[in-house]
């Protein structure tokens, strides 16, 4: 099954990995060679194709298999 991840460019996968394993905004950035400025778009462009209102959202979102719920079942 692929996940949500195949919507997102290989920028945007990247700082939401690098975002999932602790680093900060500023560390991406430096990290990736990037404008801080050039990272939020990052966030907000993969927010937007992933449908997710916040990090913990996408991060979720993005390591879903498609076709699956991030909600708990009752």
């Amino acid at each position: 099954m692929t996940s949500l991840a195949a919507k997102l460019s290989r920028q945007e996968r990247r700082v939401l990995t690098l975002a999932a394993e602790g680093y900060t905004r500023s560390e991406i950035a430096m990290e990736m060679g990037r404008a801080v400025s050039t990272v939020n778009a990052h966030f907000e462009h993969a927010y937007s194709r992933l449908g997710a209102v916040n990090l913990p959202n996408a991060i979720a979102l993005m390591l879903t298999p498609m076709g699956e719920s991030t909600h708990s079942r009752s």
